[in-house]
């Protein structure tokens, strides 16, 4: 079984020179081999590598080599084994771990922030439209003889809206005849507006005139919606108002004109 010596090389620097501090080992017997023991020294920020020989089995104690370069002052440097890189390794690693702390650090601290200016608006606006341009409303005969014919009605038109108003501001839809429309002779046209939730609020049945009357009050911000039957209903319905008024084929086209405003 070879023996070995397990007495660590232990080397402190001085000013101005470099003392080696070996533990004795014991004589051993013939045949033995040589062993090289390696130590690496600090100097100016690098590293030196110096060498002496231990005695293995077989051999006769061999005088150790003083070291004769200059290091710095009270740095101990640590036993290395064969090739000399167990402490080389381990100060590589410490160098790194601060390394990495150090970056890492960076990374977590380095902050910068900007600022943007962002100027905002809302604009003041009122939109109104109806979901189909002409309705149509006819009399017909009565289903018996002697009967008076019925009235005409249509509700498949909707009027729809967007707004956006003031603080304590609401709007209003109002209907009339335009310049030169009126019903058929002996008749009349009412008009009833039935608006969604939030859309604002009926004003009821009207008699379509020549004056501009609501049909929906208390609009605020809103918007009714675009689908075939969003917004206020409106409900028109042509009324006989005398029999002996009315005339045969009678036809014409008279226009109602909506006007969303504020109230």
């Amino acid at each position: 079984m070879d023996a070995k010596s397990d007495f660590p090389l232990l080397l402190r620097a001085t000013e101005g020179s470099a003392a080696v501090i070996i533990p004795p080992h014991p004589p051993l017997a013939k045949g033995g081999k040589w062993k090289e023991r390696h130590s690496s020294l600090r100097k100016g920020g690098k590293w030196e590598e110096r060498h002496s020989s231990l005695q293995t089995e077989g051999q006769e104690e061999r005088n150790i080599p003083p070291f004769t370069k200059r290091v710095q002052v009270g740095r101990n440097i640590p036993p290395f084994s064969k090739g000399g890189s167990g402490g080389i390794r381990s100060h590589k690693a410490v160098l790194i771990g601060v390394l990495s702390a150090f970056i890492l650090t960076g990374q977590v601290r380095s902050a910068t922030t900007a600022n943007t200016a962002v100027s905002v608006s809302i604009a003041s606006f009122c939109l109104v439209a109806v979901t189909s341009s002409s309705i149509s409303l006819t009399i017909t005969n009565p289903a018996t003889p002697g009967g008076v014919p019925s009235n005409a009605n249509s509700s498949s038109t909707y009027a729809q809206y967007s707004s956006t108003v003031a603080s304590g501001v609401t709007r209003r839809v109002t209907a009339v005849w335009a310049t030169g429309n009126s019903a058929p002779t002996g008749c009349e046209l009412r008009l009833t507006a039935t608006p969604g939730t939030g859309q604002g609020t009926s004003a009821g049945q009207i008699l379509v005139s020549t004056t501009a009357q609501n049909i929906v009050t208390g609009i605020g911000g809103c918007a009714t919606g675009t689908g075939a039957t969003s917004g206020a209903q409106l409900g028109y319905a042509l009324n006989i108002l005398t029999m002996t008024s009315l005339v045969a084929n009678e036809s014409k086209s008279a226009t109602i004109t909506l006007t969303l405003t504020d109230s």
